[in-house]
């Protein structure tokens, strides 16, 4: 297939320049034409060769084709760019909307399938078509004038047509990048329907205002054949629309006979920007915690505001005046009922402040003595004053308050509170003298030998019963074995 369509219908531009207007002119009737340079002469009496493309002013660029912010000498609408580097797009995008219709009839839209990506810029769009095959070497390409959105909704046709959308940044002097190519097919073979006197139009007789009216919009049709199907552009199916904010709204129609227009209106967006210059958030006062349990407080004073007004504190609050407050850093932003916003900040300074330890003490408040009958010795402190949570260190390595299971020996504790109050007891538990029980206890002879005449020595093999080791042997050669 020829894909130079695009930059082949740039190029003819370029070097036609003005005959293009006629052109396009030709090209909305969907007529196909052929170039000449002895064309009559526009409506101003240049001819095709001098240029006025748009003829915004005949006097403004002379022997140029030109629009009213500039020379548009490839007739597309735009306002030519330097030809140098750009960041032009990476991928045009993809169209559908092929069909087949009847000779006469009005195309259905041409839909944006996927939108252009890569580059940076202003997009610019331009469409094309042909009625030549682009099968065919040279099929001859027309640009379809004043269409530069994403879609395209077709004149009606009497031939098979192929339409094209051309896109690039703005800044880049050509078009390079095209979609595919959609072909709307005529059956010379079906009825023809009359869809010319079918006519939309669209109008808002109320507008959006900044005391909160909305706006509206309503479609009027003539011609065609009844029933008619609405679709708005934002998906609502009746005629007429109440209640729409500011913004640009479009409905197709679509008659009996398939028959279909479309129209747009732009409902005006009110300009109703708060006049916040007046508008401030101070601190009227604030004031400090101290060392007598008192805490702190923020009050705020708002000056030309419209209540009611919101408050966001940096800790959470929404509160305006603020009490009970330890030292910290406070921050506030106020907002209006018209968004007017204000933001400001205060330091609460946290006291230093030394504990009272005057009345703080720690006491033993009883203690028992391990005995001779196994039970071991314990200790209870009472601690007067103090500030939980506190903590506990024993001599011992032991931290809990109270004290069970002990030796005899001394006990010493130093609590301390949460204020850093600091108290020590000490307490010595005294350890039992207990007589031992030796009912049980016994010694006797297990077996013994005597010396014999061989040279073999005696022996003695001793029992103890009931002793506690260890234990001591007192022979009475001296020996402690």
């Amino acid at each position: 297939m020829n894909t130079f369509t695009c930059i082949n219908t740039r190029w003819l531009y370029f070097l036609l320049g003005p005959m293009f207007l006629f052109a396009s002119q030709l090209a909305s009737a969907q007529t196909p034409i052929n170039f000449s340079l002895n064309e009559d002469k526009d409506k101003d009496g240049y001819t095709v060769e001098q240029g006025d493309c748009d003829d915004y002013q005949p006097l403004v660029y002379p022997g140029a084709n030109e629009i009213e912010d500039g020379q548009d000498n490839d007739c597309d609408g735009l306002v030519d760019a330097v030809q140098g580097d750009c960041d032009d797009f990476t991928d045009p995008g993809e169209i559908a909307g092929s069909e087949t219709l009847c000779g006469g009839a009005l195309p259905n839209l041409i839909e944006n399938v996927s939108s252009p990506t890569g580059g940076s810029g202003e997009m610019q769009i331009m469409w094309i078509y042909t009625i030549d095959d682009p099968e065919l070497t040279y099929p001859e390409w027309y640009i379809i004038p004043n269409a530069h959105n994403l879609t395209l909704l077709p004149t009606a046709i009497s031939k098979t047509t192929w339409y094209g959308r051309c896109v690039r940044r703005a800044g880049c002097w050509k078009f390079p990048n095209e979609s595919n190519i959609i072909k709307k097919t005529v059956d010379s073979n079906c009825t023809e329907v009359d869809c010319s006197d079918l006519v939309l139009t669209l109008l808002s007789s109320e507008i959006p205002d900044c005391e909160g009216n909305l706006g509206d919009a309503i479609a009027t049709v003539s011609g065609g054949l009844m029933p008619y199907d609405f679709l708005w552009s934002d998906g609502i199916s009746t005629q007429n629309r109440n209640d729409l904010d500011g913004g640009n709204y479009q409905v197709p129609v679509t008659d009996a006979n398939g028959c279909s227009g479309i129209a747009e209106v732009n409902i005006p967006t009110p300009d109703c920007a708060p006049d916040c210059s007046a508008f401030s958030v101070t601190i009227a006062n604030s004031s400090s915690p101290d060392c007598d349990g008192n805490l702190g407080s923020i009050n705020l004073t708002v000056n030309n505001g419209v209540a009611p007004m919101t408050y966001n504190w940096s800790d959470g609050t929404m509160t305006k005046d603020r009490t009970g407050l330890s030292g910290g850093n406070y921050q506030v932003t106020v907002t209006d009922a018209n968004g007017c916003s204000g933001t400001t900040e205060v330091n609460i300074p946290t006291p230093t402040c030394a504990p009272d330890c005057s009345a703080f003490s720690v006491s033993i408040a009883n203690s028992s003595s391990p005995d001779c009958e196994g039970n071991l010795g314990s200790i209870n402190l009472t601690v007067n004053s103090g500030v939980a949570p506190m903590t506990y260190n024993w001599s011992d390595g032991a931290t809990t308050k109270d004290r069970s299971g002990l030796s005899g020996g001394n006990y010493q504790v130093t609590v301390t509170d949460a204020n850093g109050c600091i108290g020590t007891a000490e307490v010595n538990i005294p350890t039992p003298t207990c007589a031992p029980d030796c009912s049980a206890f016994s010694v006797s002879i297990a077996n013994s030998s005597s010396p014999d005449c061989d040279g073999n020595l005696g022996s003695i093999n001793l029992t103890v019963n009931s002793g506690v080791a260890p234990m001591t042997y007192n022979w009475s050669d001296g020996a402690t074995t």
